[in-house]
C-alpha cells in the first residue's frame, strides 16, 4: 500500500539515531504496517448505510479495528521510546 511513498524524516536524521533507536523505530513501523487497514479506517471515515446487507458488519469491523488501535498505539509508542527512540520521533509528519 505504501511501497511507492516517499520515506524520509523531517525533524530527525536516520543516521543520527542510535542503532538501538533505529531498531525500536523499525519495530514500531512493522506494527504500523501490520495494522495498516486499521490506520486507514481511522483516517478515512465515510458514511456507511448500516441498513444495507453487510453495511452494519462493515461499520462494526472498521470501528473494532480503530478502537483497538486507539488503545494500542500509545502503548507501542511508549515501548518505542523506552527502547531508545527519541520521543520527538512521533512529531514527524506523515509522508
Amino acid at each position: 500500500m505504501f511501497e511507492t511513498r516517499v520515506k524520509r524524516l523531517v525533524l530527525h536524521s536516520h543516521g543520527d539515531l542510535t542503532p538501538r533507536a533505529r531498531m525500536a523505530l523499525d519495530k514500531y513501523i512493522r506494527f504500523m504496517e501490520e495494522n495498516a487497514a486499521g490506520f486507514w479506517h481511522g483516517g478515512h471515515w465515510f458514511a456507511i448505510d448500516s441498513s444495507t446487507p453487510g453495511g452494519a458488519d462493515m461499520q462494526r469491523e472498521r470501528k473494532r479495528q480503530w478502537d483497538a488501535l486507539t488503545r494500542t498505539v500509545p502503548v507501542k509508542q511508549r515501548e518505542c521510546i523506552a527502547e531508545g527512540a527519541p520521543s520527538t520521533i512521533f512529531w514527524e509528519a506523515a509522508y
